[in-house]
Formats: structure tokens, C-alpha cells, sequence
């Protein structure tokens, strides 16, 4: 018999070396079903009576029996060790030896700490499930594939799956120096059981070199990769770095949505209460509790079972009731003020509760900020009145930035306006405004009359406003306490603004071109026909009649490049007669010629001629 060969393999192979065509005739002469032979789970009785056929001494062959390891076990204990009917197998090892190791009929084993590699448990072929005379026969039942075929997956000494597999395997054989805190492999395995079931479905916490095949912790896991992935997660949390990897587990897990939190705390908590043996386990989780208690992470109800940590957060939190009652904030208002971020609480979920911690200091400081802010906001109807002004007026301020529009952070039904900016705009009239007596207001134009009869002309509150305000028109009013709708204005201000702004705006129109050259509407009608001048604009009035527009700085230009004779006479003090002559001799040409009877040079053509006959000397042009 092989020294890590189990009692079933042996029997399977005893038959096969004996010429018999099934173990069946074993199985009678030892009182087992040929169905339970595979089970591995020979009592004392059955090793005494294979011990009479073989040979090997009746306790060598119960120690490779499981009935060795599982007696006294209960069922729960034996579901967690034990793989019934399923056979698993390190393809490696079957090429060397076609035997059923001892371990591999466990379920914690995963690895062949030999080869390296994770265990198979299905026909790398067909993928159907391998017996145990198969097995001991090298070939599949069903495809009959050679199993040692079968690839698996390599893993590293240094990984976590290898390390905790190699403590679990050698801590099983019977090596005492390897046991990890003085725990049995039977009392090791049912603390790996209570950790898988808390951590079921969560990431795995470390990386393996196989992680990308199976990377989280099952309760039940499928296959040798989901449970040894599930063994190297819950031996780092215990005896690796502990307890520090351990609280962090916890941690993950508190933070988590996991379904049935409270369910599988419960059920972890009562199991390390109950066992003695994982008092060091027991302790860190009663400190983990006591910090999650200090960080709010604990029930509504607290105050029913635990009146101290009650009193503690009390000093140092606020609750959303606090808040309501201190500062007359209602829990709506609460709500939204943390949904914009501007309350940060600590959010505990807690037993499908969320609960919610104010810092006071913090919480004290910025509620006082925001009560300010919101206090500054007014609505636009009530703005406008303080004003003096409709509410559609308004918009034309806002606009332009003389008053603010706010966002409330928490009333969204209507934009606010800031009380500050609109004392502010009245500040700055006041500073402007000149009083006056009754009977000068005739004078005036009062503020809505004047909007009324210029409003076609662009005029807008915000711009008469802005006038006012950067003195460009001046400003008066009957009362020291000023309204808007009570501010009177001087019309003649206002229209030449206007025109100017029009200019500006749309450029020079007939008349105003008229005034910078100094030619009549008739003459400027027989240059636009000449395009010695251009529009860049032309509308029809209600009347019919064309009304043009120009470019000033066009007009400008044209007014600096040309010269009529009485203005080169008066400039160059040249005679006046000269010039003309110069004109009719074609010496000096006239652009106006051909157009209309009037004369016109180009200034930098005469003062080259003027230059020439010396009237006047280079440089001084």
C-alpha cells in the first residue's frame, strides 16, 4: 500500500491485482455495499478484516480511511470535510502512480503542494465526473480519455492559495508545528466555515495568480479554484498580519450592501461567542464594534440597550431631529442641504437603516453661513417693489448684472434675487442723485415716461441706470429715500446719448453724414450714385423712401482724405482762385467733377503740388 494512497484506492487496485472483475467480492466479505466502497469511510471492523487479506497492519489501513478523521464529528462537520462520491485529482500525480490520495477525497484540499497546481475534479475531456475506478485505471469512464491529460491551473509558492494549503495539508497529516494558534484541523475548518459564510460573494481581498478565474469568497464554493481562492482569503484575514488584515475584512464588510448583513453578523458573532478557542478572534470583533459605536455606526435604538455610547455620540454629533429643533431647519431642508453637499454627515447604513451624524462644531459653523445666505435672498416681486420697479424690468437688470440672481439651495419653485445687490444698486444711484424742489420738475422727464417714449429707440431701465450711475446723465429725485419709478431725468442727456449710441451702433445715417461733410442731402444722393461714398445699409421707410446707412469710420476717413477749395484756402493760406485754377487746368484733379458743381481734392494730391511750388515745406503737412 502506498504511504499516501487512501484505503479505497487500495481495495480498488487489491481487486484489480487479484483477477477479480469488480470489488464487489470484497465488498460482500466486508458487509459494504459496492455503492459505499468509494466513501472511503471503513470503520475499525472492515480494516481488521482487509487486514487479514493484505497483510498490512489493521491501523495503518484505518489511518487512510476518513472514518479515522470524521468519527465523532456531526453532520454539519462532516458536510464541510467531507466530498462524498466526488473525486478529485492532481493529473501530475496519476502520471507517476495511478492511486487515490489519502487527501484528495477532502474538501479543504484544493492543491498539490508537489506540482503546484489546483486540483481537477472533472474528465478533462467530456468533462463528466471521475469515479474512483476510472481513477485507479487511468482513463475516463465515459470518453476514455487518459486523465493525466488534464491540465491545471500552476500556482506560486509565494502565493497565499499555496501557503495556506501547505499549513492546512501538513496540520492534517499529523504535523503539530504547523497548527495555526494551537487550533485542530476540525476546529480550523468550522472557523473557515462561520468566515466563508460571512464573507459569501464578497471580492476576494488579495491577489493570486489565479485570480482572474475566481476571484471571490463563496460559502459553497464549485469548484477547487472558487475554494481555495475562498481558504487563502479567510488564512490572510486570520493569520496573516492579523488582526489588521481582519478589522479590514470587517470593515468591507459594514461598508457593504451585502444582502442579509445583519443575518450573517449575527450568526459569526454567536459561533466565536459560543468557542472558546477563538477568544483572539472574538476580542478584535468587540473592538471593531466599539469603534463602529464611536463613528455612529450603530442602530436608532441604541439609547433602549446602551445609554453610554448614546450619551457619546450626543456630544459629539448632531441628529437630524438636533438640527430641526436648534436651528428651525425643516427635515426636507436637511435633506436637500446634504444632497448639495453643503451638510456633509457621516451616512451609516445600518441594518437597512441610513443614519445620519452631524460634526457639531462643523455642522454649527456652516448651518450659521447658510442661514445668513439665505436670508440675503428675496423673491423678484418683492425685490422689484424695494426698487420701485415692474417685475418684467427685472430681467433687463439682471441682465446686465445690476442686481444678482441666486440659486436657493434648497426652495428651487423660483430663482431668488440678493437682497445685498439690490441695496447695492440703490447705494450707488443715491451717491449720483441731486435733489430738487416741485417746481423744478417740470424740467424732467420722469423715469417711466421716459422709458415709454424712447423705449423704440433702445432705451432700457438697466442702460438709464448705467448712465446714471457712471454720471453720464445726471439724476434727480423729490424724496431722500429713492425708488426708481421716482427718479426724473434730463430729456436733452438722454436723446443725445441715444444718437450717439445709434452711431455707434448702426452708423451715420444721411443726416449725419451731412453734418461731418458738410454737403446737402441732394449732393450726398449724387456721390452715393458715384460711390464716392458708400452705404453699408439701406432701409425703406413706412413712406417709401430709402433710408441709408454709413460706416463713421468710412465717413471719418473720407472726411480726413478730402479738402474742398474754401477749407485749402483757409488750411495752407493759399488763394482761394489759385486752387481753382489749379482745378480747370486739370492740374489738380477734382473728384467732384462730373457729380455736381462743387469742387473737392484729395488732401494728400494738393499737398504734394503745394509742396512742389513751395507754398508750404515737407514735413509740416
Amino acid at each position: 500500500m502506498n504511504e499516501e494512497e487512501s484505503l479505497s484506492s487500495f481495495i480498488y487496485r487489491l481487486s484489480i491485482e487479484n483477477l477479480l472483475d469488480s470489488i464487489n467480492p470484497i465488498g460482500n466479505a466486508l458487509g459494504i455495499k459496492w455503492w459505499e466502497m468509494p466513501l472511503n469511510l471503513f470503520d475499525e471492523v472492515a480494516c481488521r478484516k482487509i487486514s487479514s487479506l493484505s497483510g498490512i497492519h489493521k491501523n495503518v489501513l484505518y489511518s487512510k480511511s476518513y472514518h479515522a478523521l470524521l468519527n465523532g464529528m456531526s453532520e454539519k462537520e462532516i458536510k464541510m470535510w467531507f466530498h462524498r462520491t466526488k473525486i478529485k485529482y492532481c493529473p501530475k500525480c496519476l502520471a507517476d502512480k495511478k492511486i487515490h490520495r489519502y487527501l484528495w477525497g477532502l474538501k479543504p484540499i484544493c492543491i498539490c503542494l508537489k506540482h503546484k497546481q489546483i486540483l481537477i475534479n472533472e474528465c478533462p475531456g467530456c468533462k463528466n465526473q471521475v469515479y474512483m475506478k476510472a481513477l485507479i485505471n487511468g482513463r475516463c469512464g465515459y470518453c476514455n480519455l487518459h486523465l493525466e491529460r488534464g491540465e491545471s491551473f500552476k500556482v506560486n509558492e509565494n502565493d497565499f492559495i499555496y501557503l495556506s494549503q501547505n499549513q492546512f495539508q501538513q496540520l492534517i497529516i499529523g504535523n503539530k508545528k504547523t497548527a495555526i494558534r494551537g487550533l485542530s484541523p476540525t476546529k480550523l475548518m468550522s472557523l473557515f466555515d462561520s468566515m466563508f459564510r460571512l464573507f459569501d460573494g464578497f471580492e476576494s481581498f488579495i491577489n493570486t495568480n489565479v485570480s482572474h478565474l475566481g476571484n471571490k469568497v463563496k460559502y459553497k464554493p464549485g469548484n477547487q479554484l472558487e475554494m481555495s481562492v475562498s481558504i487563502a482569503n479567510i488564512y490572510w484575514m486570520l493569520f496573516e498580519d492579523f488582526p489588521n488584515n481582519f478589522l479590514y475584512s470587517l470593515d468591507t464588510f459594514y461598508k457593504s450592501d451585502s444582502p442579509r448583513k445583519k443575518y450573517r453578523k449575527r450568526l459569526f458573532s454567536n459561533f466565536i461567542s459560543t468557542h472558546c478557542e477563538f477568544d483572539f478572534i472574538k476580542k478584535e470583533f468587540e473592538s471593531y464594534k466599539e469603534t463602529q459605536i464611536k463613528n455612529g455606526l450603530v442602530p436608532r435604538n441604541i439609547e433602549t440597550f446602551d445609554e453610554s455610547s448614546a450619551l457619546k455620540l450626543k456630544q459629539m454629533y448632531y441628529t437630524k431631529k438636533d438640527i430641526y429643533q436648534k436651528f428651525n431647519i425643516s427635515r426636507g431642508e436637511i435633506a436637500k442641504l446634504c444632497n448639495k453637499n453643503l451638510l456633509n454627515p457621516k451616512k451609516v447604513v445600518v441594518e437597512a437603516h441610513t443614519n445620519y451624524y452631524f460634526d457639531k462644531h462643523e455642522t454649527e459653523k456652516i448651518l450659521e453661513t447658510y442661514l445668513k445666505k439665505e436670508n440675503n435672498l428675496i423673491t423678484k416681486k418683492e425685490a422689484a417693489n424695494f426698487l420701485g420697479v415692474s417685475v418684467e424690468a427685472m430681467v433687463h437688470l439682471i441682465e446686465k448684472d445690476l442686481i444678482i440672481q441666486q440659486e436657493a439651495f434648497i426652495k428651487k419653485q423660483y430663482p431668488y434675487i440678493s437682497k445685498e445687490s439690490v441695496i447695492y444698486l440703490i447705494q450707488q444711484l443715491s451717491k449720483n442723485v441731486k435733489p430738487i424742489n416741485y417746481d423744478d420738475t417740470k424740467r424732467f422727464i420722469v423715469y417711466q415716461e421716459c422709458l415709454n417714449k424712447y423705449v423704440t429707440s433702445g432705451l432700457q431701465i438697466a442702460k438709464l441706470l448705467q448712465w446714471a450711475i457712471s454720471e453720464e446723465i445726471n439724476v434727480y429725485s423729490l424724496n431722500v429715500d429713492i425708488k426708481i419709478n421716482q427718479l426724473l431725468f434730463d430729456e436733452k442727456e438722454i436723446k443725445k446719448l441715444l444718437q450717439k449710441e445709434d452711431i455707434e451702433n448702426n452708423g451715420y445715417n444721411l443726416g449725419d453724414v451731412s453734418k461731418v461733410l458738410g454737403f446737402t442731402d441732394r449732393t450726398l444722393h449724387k456721390m452715393i450714385q458715384a460711390k464716392l461714398i458708400v452705404p453699408i445699409g439701406v432701409s425703406i421707410s413706412k413712406n417709401g423712401r430709402r433710408i441709408y446707412f454709413f460706416d463713421k469710420e468710412h465717413i471719418d476717413e473720407f472726411k480726413e482724405a478730402y479738402i474742398s477749395p474754401v477749407a485749402a484756402a483757409s488750411k495752407y493760406n493759399v488763394n482761394y482762385s489759385m486752387l481753382n485754377k489749379y482745378s480747370h487746368k486739370k492740374v489738380l484733379k477734382n473728384y467732384m467733377n462730373g457729380i455736381c458743381q462743387k469742387t473737392l481734392f484729395k488732401k494728400e494730391e494738393l499737398e504734394e503740388i503745394l509742396m512742389r511750388k513751395g507754398y508750404i515745406l515737407r514735413g509740416n503737412r
